[in-house]
């Protein structure tokens, strides 16, 4: 997912992705091309795993 589209939508992005369940195993990619707003330090922040968003 190309982060261009801005940080709130990849918040909310990211929040979707590791809030579903019946998932074990799966990634999201995201290609920062030199984006202008807090994306990388919001990526470095994220310290968690899907089964901590599951219950």
């Amino acid at each position: 997912m190309p982060p261009s589209i801005g940080l709130v939508f990849l918040r909310q992005a990211v929040a979707s992705a590791l809030g579903q369940t019946g998932f074990d195993d799966f990634e999201v990619l995201v290609v920062d091309d030199c984006s202008d707003d807090a994306t990388w330090s919001y990526l470095q922040s994220i310290e968690c795993t899907p089964a901590d968003h599951a219950q």
